[in-house]
């Protein structure tokens, strides 16, 4: 299910949704200081109160300031990131609790200007340095300021509870100050207001009754501004007014304390929570159950009519009353709808006293959505194109269709891994026609006037990383329709240089793989048009090993079936040679499955493959590529620090490992994986030498890890305290697994690591696991043995002495005991009950004979012993 808190720019692109509703104003604006002594950047600042507990990092907001000489049709709106009059702040770390005071403005942290008081003790939500650094989306960087300093054209601040805005989008609250409207009211549009103490929602600033302006400030001067709130009723008791506080060098927070207050009696809104609509992806025969959970201080059922579903398939909003099913559960049915529909939905509640709570809050701007799809699939879209290399002109990402109709993008999102953009309404794309999206709509216009059908601004930004990025797009009901991780200039991706564009060479072609892409050849790419026709043959991609007598081989497009099972076109070198069977794969015609009819043994294979051929009749002639096969057992888990006490486990996890074999083994391409979905790769080359152990883990600096030598470092990997497993596969081949119980059966150590007590014991079993007793070199404090002999290894045909034996000849008490094979020193242990634990605290010596003397015991005391054994 989708949520879309601020959906406007899909409606009504070009034009302003205004309503007369109150909103949630989750947040109110208290007072700023917009003209700070001498240079105004990075030094301004707006103080900001929560009217509710704020979790940014769940929940982002963002505030905007304008600094008016002329102000745009689209008001707190701006599609290029360069401009001198607006400046976007995103608020998207941090937490606040109902009735606290922030900041957010410029990283100065001062109270009025250079030379100023520290204020950074007060709560911060977003700094930027607004001297040299541009605003979250849009806003220009400016020595001068980017806060208005009022006058003749009045400046604002407006907060709004999302960081992704339109030209209509809401705020949840604003303000305007300075001595008269001027250039802030456009002939055209301008900035929205929400319905507050001073504003109406049903015209913009500057027409009719929104003209009412705050202090103007002068220099030094913040302006503080009075009233009060009601949290309950969201609405003010008592309008803000303003008054000018003048600042100097040594004034603190105390001079600008709020003078706002929060009251918070009268009856509680309802609160609806938990919305949601099953099946979660209808079918045009299925009716659409949307639940939800409402509550009230007063009961809800007392209300007629209290919850109400509004739905839309089309024709605008519907009302249906939502029946009390359960508990505070209220449920009502959308009618079966056609194949695509989209349908919008939100949910109000309404108490006995009047007070209304929609969700989203902000509907009928923001809304749930599903689409009615039989086929359960997103159309298969296909990304062609991407320019990501823009030196800040334009970005721009092409996509295809060859689905054989025309596809509605209405609600589908672009995105690059991490952000989105939702697709305006009305955006379609024909089939064997293509939609280009960029993030300069004007640069690309300007670039390519003949291409058509593009659709932008897009607000990411595409990584020119080597790393690169993954582009996604899906349909309303978030499916993936398709995706492309790129990279620049790695595994086999092209690299690229400023302006020019990734071109798939045929859309037939699967676009996952780099050697289906090229460099555009000019400037700016391609877009719009088709890159070329296919007459490349298939090409090898990998070889897994999936047991000793199967083997999946992966091409780097669709082939055919005749050719591709055709056993005579494999070889395999070291006597295997050609396979029984050879089987495409139902899901994925670019993937056979090989069956040899002789069995592989560990080492290092050559795979030949010739006469395949790609849909397009191409001919792959010969093609060859090695893999490794690593029987299982051949490299075994002998040691884990899951839990460490001197430093965090974020940094101080690990695992050992050893070669059980004659022969080094290179890690490189295995994977980590744990009993959930963590899962590593292993990259670069790491040698375990024959008979020779290598520790891995999260964090390689010895200073920040408890003093460990790391072989290599992995990341996606967290071991868990108590139970877990590490298993190390290489290909489909499991190599080696350990999975312990967090104490039941395993060690469970706080500050040690876990052993395995014999080389050549099953390290599944619990028993042939023991608890670190010493400190390995250079540790930070920590027990164990990171690449070398474990700590606990203990002699294999009698571990622990016996026939122990104590004589006491007055305070000294002489421990003796029978040898252990192959021991080299015993640990003698006293405690003062009979199941005490042997730990460093209660060992009392270390001896190379088979007899101790404690001298150390006091009279009238009773003890008990222990003697362990090591090698």
């Amino acid at each position: 299910m989708r949520k879309f808190s601020k959906i406007a720019v899909a409606l009504l692109p070009l034009a302003f949704s205004l309503s007369a509703s109150k909103g949630n104003a989750q947040i109110i604006i208290s007072g700023f200081l917009s003209n700070p002594g001498g240079t105004d950047s990075p030094y301004e600042y707006t103080q900001l109160i929560a009217t509710q507990s704020i979790d940014f990092s769940l929940t982002p907001y963002s505030v905007v300031v304008c600094n008016n000489g002329t102000a745009s049709s689209n008001g707190w709106f701006s599609s290029t990131a360069a401009s001198s009059v607006l400046y976007k702040f995103n608020l998207t770390a941090g937490t606040v609790n109902s009735g606290d005071v922030f900041y957010v403005g410029g990283s100065g942290k001062l109270i009025s200007g250079s030379g100023s008081t520290d204020i950074t003790a007060a709560n911060w939500i977003k700094v930027i340095n607004t001297a040299t650094t541009g605003g979250d989306g849009y806003g220009t960087a400016n020595g001068s300021g980017v806060f208005g300093n009022g006058g003749s054209s009045a400046d604002g601040i407006a907060i709004f509870s999302d960081t992704t805005l339109t030209a209509s989008t809401v705020p949840v609250d604003a303000i305007f100050y300075g001595s008269a409207v001027g250039g802030a009211k456009p002939s055209t549009g301008g900035y929205v207001l929400p319905t507050n103490d001073h504003y109406t929602n049903g015209q913009t600033f500057g027409n009719g009754t929104n003209t009412y302006l705050f202090s103007n400030p002068g220099s030094n001067q913040y302006v503080k501004l009075t009233g009060t709130f009601n949290t309950v009723g969201n609405s003010w008791n008592i309008a803000r007014t303003s008054s000018l506080v003048t600042l100097s060098t040594t004034s603190t927070l105390a001079d600008i304390t709020t003078e706002i207050s929060l009251v918070t009696t009268g009856n509680q809104p309802p609160a609806l929570t938990g919305t949601n609509h099953s099946p979660q992806i209808p079918t045009s025969t299925d009716l659409v159950t949307v639940s939800v959970e409402a509550t009230d201080d007063s009961p809800l059922t007392y209300a007629p009519g209290a919850v109400a579903l509004f739905y839309d398939s089309g024709s605008g909003f519907s009302s249906l009353g939502m029946a009390n099913t359960s508990g505070n559960t209220w449920q009502a049915t959308i009618p079966a709808q056609a194949n695509g529909t989209v349908v919008r939905y939100y949910v109000s509640a309404t108490d006995n006293q009047g007070l209304v709570t929609t969700d989203p809050t902000n509907a009928p701007t923001g809304f749930y959505l599903y689409q009615v799809n039989n086929s359960g699939t997103a159309s298969p879209l296909v990304v062609t194109e991407i320019l990501y290399n823009d030196s800040g002109s334009y970005e721009f990402i092409e996509v295809y269709n060859n689905t054989g109709a025309t596809v509605n993008l209405d609600y589908w999102e672009i995105g690059d891994g991490t952000s989105s953009f939702t697709i305006p309404t009305g955006t379609t794309v024909a089939n064997g026609g293509f939609v280009i999206f960029t993030n300069n709509l004007t640069n690309f216009t300007t670039a390519h006037p003949t291409v058509t059908n593009v659709v932008g601004s897009y607000t990411f930004g595409l990584s020119s990383s080597s790393a690169g990025e993954t582009v996604t797009l899906s349909d309303p009901n978030e499916l993936l329709a398709d995706q492309v991780a790129y990279q620049n200039g790695q595994n086999s991706w092209a690299a690229t240089t400023a302006g020019f564009s990734i071109e798939l060479v045929d859309p037939t072609f699967d676009n996952s793989f780099a050697v289906n892409w090229i460099l555009s050849t000019v400037s700016g790419g391609h877009p719009g048009e088709l890159t070329l026709t296919d007459t490349t043959p298939p090409g090898l991609v990998s070889v897994s090993v999936v047991s000793t007598t199967e083997l999946d081989v992966l091409f780097n497009e669709n082939v055919g079936i005749l050719s591709s099972q055709n056993t005579g076109n494999y070889s395999i070198d070291n006597g295997i040679g050609t396979p029984v069977s050879a089987t495409v794969d139902g899901s994925n015609n670019a993937l056979v499955h090989l069956t040899l009819g002789t069995a592989i043994t560990a080492g290092t294979y050559i795979l030949t493959v010739s006469n395949v051929q790609d849909l397009f009749n191409n001919v792959m002639t010969s093609g060859n590529l090695s893999f490794t096969y690593v029987a299982p057992g051949s490299i075994i888990i002998t040691e884990i620090m899951q839990n460490p006490n001197i430093v965090l486990d974020s940094n101080g996890e690990w695992f050992e490992v050893y070669n059980t074999t004659s022969a080094p083994i290179d890690l490189n391409g295995w994977t980590i994986k744990d009993n959930g979905s963590n899962i590593h790769t292993i990259s670069g080359s790491v040698v375990v030498a024959a008979g020779s152990y290598a520790v891995l883990g999260r964090d390689g600096n010895i200073a920040a890890n408890g003093g460990v030598t790391l072989a290599y470092v992995y990341s996606g990997i967290d071991l868990g305290n108590s139970a877990d497993q590490i298993i190390l596969k290489l290909g489909g081949t499991e190599i080696d697994k350990v999975e312990y119980d967090g104490g039941p059966l395993f060690p469970d150590p706080t500050g040690a690591s876990m052993e395995l007590t014999d080389l050549s014991a099953d390290n599944n079993l619990a028993s042939n696991w023991a608890t670190a007793i010493s400190a390995w070199s250079g540790s930070a404090g920590d027990l164990g043995s990171p690449g070398t002999t474990n700590t606990t290894s203990t002699v294999p045909t009698t571990p622990d002495p016996v026939e122990i034996t104590i004589t006491i000849s007055g305070s000294d008490l002489t421990v003796s005991w029978s040898a252990s094979t192959l021991a080299t020193s015993y640990n003698v242990y006293r405690g003062t009950t009979p199941d005490f634990v042997t730990d460093a605290l209660s060992l009392v010596g270390t001896t190379a004979s088979t007899s101790y003397t404690d001298s150390g015991a006091a009279l009238s005391s009773t003890y008990y012993y222990k003697v362990t054994a090591a090698n």
